[in-house]
């Protein structure tokens, strides 16, 4: 064999030979474990790239982010074109029953619904389409028998137009001076804006989301020029001057008077100065809404306008205060309910929702089975909840320590188990040890009947803000993000109470005008508005 190899090589196999071809050997073998285990690592990045990339999608797109994809019922089977299906009514036979042979008249609307109900504040008008002698067109001679009534909803767009006030002026013989007409007063002096005007561009910004140039080329298209510089200027001195009395004791109320709140945040870009670039603000939410165990505590919400996302904002929030705080459990919640602190009053709650989310992400990505057991074992806890919500607090406890306690030993039993089977750095351990560290935070509702399970109220709250931040794109300036907060407080705390928007503009800035630095801005407050400001109709119908 010696032999063929140095025919095959042409010259004699020396050790010398042998130790460089092994040394190449060598070298190869290390460089096929490098690039091995390069492959390795290349595979996993793509692999968590892919995962996150879903797991984007998902926000961006899914109608529910917490939903199982493999817990969907299949849709209604309706039979394919050609299969027919036994029909199992009985049918008449011809002769037995004359009367039904008669052919019925067919309902003029046949919706299904009956009669359309339109709601009992809509205003109705009649429009009559007739002869001009009540007679039958072809001039027979026939009678009237009355009318064939068909309901149309129709719609008058706004229209903008100015109307030029007009004040008298006299000559006074006794004063020997000229004496004009007492002009009217309105929210802001020495503007070319009524209060109506003005409450509806806050409406359609806070209430409907339409920026500032679309508001302006709407009004362009009914042939008015108005900029919309001249807007956000107007609408922020009105905000700061006149509404921030009623923002602060909302904020307030908030603090002082509620039982519960819950607090989140959201970033919002916001234009910086000089730059041409935008940076991320904070824009906090206090929501209150206690319906949950019948409360008689009106809901409402405050937004709060931060440049940062820092522990600092908190704590100047909720220093010295007593009361439940629901959150997600980021690190600048994290001094809640520590003793020898200012917040050692605060009871902390943490959410379930986001260590839901944590296992549907693996589910999702995965498919992992331990996933989506503890997810199952998620859901009877809110099943539980379910049953009880608009119960009294003593009674949610009850059944909360009968039928809950139970499930969360089973879920903390199995999250130590399944801990020692996954790598430290792997996400399903990542979920573990976040619902394992935060197990006091999330199992304080047990005891406690006006806990809830999530976060999710004040997370709803923040729908209004990013659909406006996406509307708009970004905020002008600091000045301008603390007239969004004021603003946007009022227009969803008045949505919470079923209050129109703009109807409570105009009878706060009535109420202003009239009582000047008499008014009570107390009473000013979206719940105490007049029956004349709410809503005709019930949220959702």
């Amino acid at each position: 064999m010696r032999a063929d190899l140095e025919a095959a090589l042409g010259q004699p196999v020396t050790k010398d030979l042998i130790d460089q071809v092994l040394v190449l050997v060598t070298k190869l073998g290390a460089e096929i474990r490098r690039l091995s285990a390069r492959a390795t690592h290349l595979s996993a990045e793509l692999k968590a790239a892919k995962k996150a990339l879903g797991k984007a999608k998902r926000m961006l797109f899914s109608p529910s982010a917490d939903r199982d994809p493999t817990d969907d019922e299949p849709p209604n089977q309706t039979p394919d074109e050609g299969e027919t299906t036994p029909d199992t009514s009985e049918k008449p036979v011809p002769g037995d029953n004359p009367a039904s042979e008669v052919p019925k008249r067919k309902p003029s609307y046949t919706g299904g619904r009956g009669k359309k109900n339109w709601g009992d504040g809509v205003e109705y008008r009649e429009v009559l389409h007739e002869t001009p002698d009540k007679r039958c067109p072809c001039r027979c001679g026939g009678d009237f028998r009355g009318y064939d009534d068909h309901e149309v909803a129709e719609v008058e767009p706004a229209r903008y137009y100015v109307v030029v006030h007009r004040y008298a002026k006299y000559r006074c013989r006794l004063q020997n001076r000229i004496v004009g007409t007492p002009f009217e007063q309105k929210i802001i002096r020495n503007t070319g804006m009524s209060t109506s005007f003005l409450a509806q561009l806050i409406t359609l910004r806070f209430s409907w989301y339409l920026p500032w140039h679309r508001q302006q080329e709407i009004m362009r298209q009914q042939g008015m020029r108005f900029h919309r510089s001249t807007m956000a200027r107007w609408t922020g001195r009105v905000a700061h001057s006149k509404l921030r009395p009623i923002y602060d004791l909302l904020m307030e109320n908030l603090l002082s008077v509620s039982l519960r709140l819950f607090m989140d945040e959201t970033p919002v870009d916001q234009l910086s100065p000089g730059s041409g670039k935008t940076k991320k603000i904070q824009m906090f939410a206090l929501h209150r809404d206690d319906r949950s165990f019948s409360g008689n505590l009106p809901p409402g919400t405050a937004y709060l306008y931060r440049q940062t996302r820092e522990m600092t904002h908190v704590h100047d929030a909720l220093k010295d205060r007593q009361l439940i705080v629901h959150h997600d459990g980021h690190r600048i919640y994290g001094h809640l309910g520590e003793v020898g602190t200012p917040f050692e009053q605060i009871v902390s709650v943490d959410c379930w929702a986001h260590v839901r989310r944590l296992f549907m992400d693996e589910i999702k990505a995965e498919k992992a089975p331990h996933a989506k057991e503890i997810v199952t074992l998620i859901r009877e806890l809110y099943a539980i909840e379910s049953a009880i919500n608009g119960k009294a607090p003593l009674v949610r406890a009850s059944v909360r320590r009968k039928e809950s306690r139970p499930v969360l030993d089973r879920i903390r039993n199995r999250l130590m188990e399944l801990e020692k089977h996954y790598l430290g750095k792997s996400d399903m351990r990542k979920a573990i040890r976040y619902t394992l560290t935060r197990w006091i935070g999330l199992t304080r509702f047990v005891d406690h009947g006006r806990i809830e399970l999530d976060n999710n109220p004040v997370e709803r709250q923040f729908k209004h803000t990013i659909l406006l931040r996406n509307n708009v794109l970004f905020i002008g300036s600091e000045e301008g993000g603390e007239a969004w907060a004021i603003l946007a407080s009022l227009a969803q705390t008045c949505n919470l109470n079923n209050i129109d928007f703009y109807r409570y503009l105009m009878w706060v800035f009535d109420e202003i005008i009239e009582k000047g630095e008499a008014v009570d801005y107390e009473a000013l407050l979206p719940w105490n508005a007049p029956n004349s400001c709410r809503n005709d109709l019930p949220k959702g119908t």
